[in-house]
């Protein structure tokens, strides 16, 4: 007896079952969207983390009163690009001279650092995949409580509000200094650096010449995912709003306001104690005014046709 007094685990305290998971929100707008901001995420940072390219240029040194023009030596440097891309600990290698005894190798630091704004940008992008996995958690497993709870839609809603802004501040930051990156990591900038290229110098002529200006193309790819994220994260708030009491709290003065269609009768409305309603007078009088055209055919309810008044054959 006591064993049927208990509740089964998925019940309810008013014996209605539970079911313990919700994959119906999978299929609205509110869950679809989180899947397209948890791949749109994993896509934004990943491409970022994992972009390594290389610049180089060439230098060659000869001799200028040589008739010939032989080059004497030709060395090529190379110049890595990658995350978080803070080049102030990358060096650069390069020829800074060339004699009888043979060349002169030195290196190089410039004093370049774009790794604020990029390691800004990679962190919105993890947050935001801890944060849609926390929300297809809760919508699809402890959705009864998303649901019956006013705080959880709340908390939901600013919280979506808040990465909304922070992939706005990311995406546009990250956006400018890819511009940069890429024009202070470029050869053309690096031999410019070098007070020795493309001059003379003790019958020495330097020359120096681009070779590669990298690929630059997979971080343009992470900063359209960065954009199409700020995109989907402020859609998600309309439809997030929308579980919010905020939202039904619009809705029913629309509900209770008893509005009728054009040509129709009025609705019953107990809620004003039926004024303007056909609660509190005799329906016959109502439907009189909702249909002049019946005339004498309505009928006081409870009356019984006679068996006469459809004819000899009755009903």
């Amino acid at each position: 007896m006591e064993a049927q007094m208990q509740q089964q685990p998925g019940a309810a305290s008013g014996g209605m079952i539970i079911p313990p998971y919700n994959t119906r929100v999978i299929k609205e707008p509110r869950g679809m969207i989180r899947i397209i901001q948890l791949v749109f995420a994993i896509l934004a940072f990943s491409i970022t983390t994992s972009f390594d390219t290389e610049t180089s240029f060439t230098i060659s040194c000869y001799q200028s009163k040589d008739a010939s023009n032989q080059v004497r030596y030709q060395k090529k440097s190379t110049y890595q690009v990658e995350y978080p891309f803070d080049m102030s600990s990358t060096k650069l290698t390069y020829l800074e001279s060339c004699n009888e005894n043979g060349d002169e190798m030195k290196d190089k630091v410039f004093d370049i650092d774009f790794s604020s704004s990029a390691q800004f940008f990679v962190a919105t992008g993890v947050l935001s995949f801890a944060y849609t996995l926390c929300c297809l958690y809760g919508y699809i497993k402890l959705w009864h409580l998303y649901e019956t709870n006013p705080f959880f839609p709340i908390v939901d809603l600013v919280i979506t509000a808040i990465f909304t802004v922070f992939w706005l501040a990311g995406a546009s930051a990250w956006a400018a200094n890819v511009s940069d990156l890429k024009h202070y990591t470029g050869p053309r900038y690096l031999i410019e650096q070098l007070s020795h290229c493309n001059q003379t110098i003790q019958d020495i002529e330097y020359d120096c010449f681009s070779e590669s200006p990298g690929k630059w193309s997979s971080l343009y790819i992470s900063l359209i995912f960065g954009f199409a994220n700020l995109f989907i994260w402020g859609a998600s708030i309309w439809f997030v709003f929308k579980e919010t009491h905020f939202h039904q709290r619009t809705l029913q003065p629309v509900m209770m306001g008893g509005a009728t269609a054009p040509g129709m009768p009025p609705m019953m409305n107990t809620a004003t104690g039926g004024g303007g309603g056909m609660m509190g007078q005799p329906i016959g009088t109502n439907q009189q005014q909702a249909y002049p055209n019946l005339g004498d055919q309505t009928q006081t309810i409870g009356q019984m046709p006679t068996g006469n008044q459809f004819g000899p054959g009755g009903y």
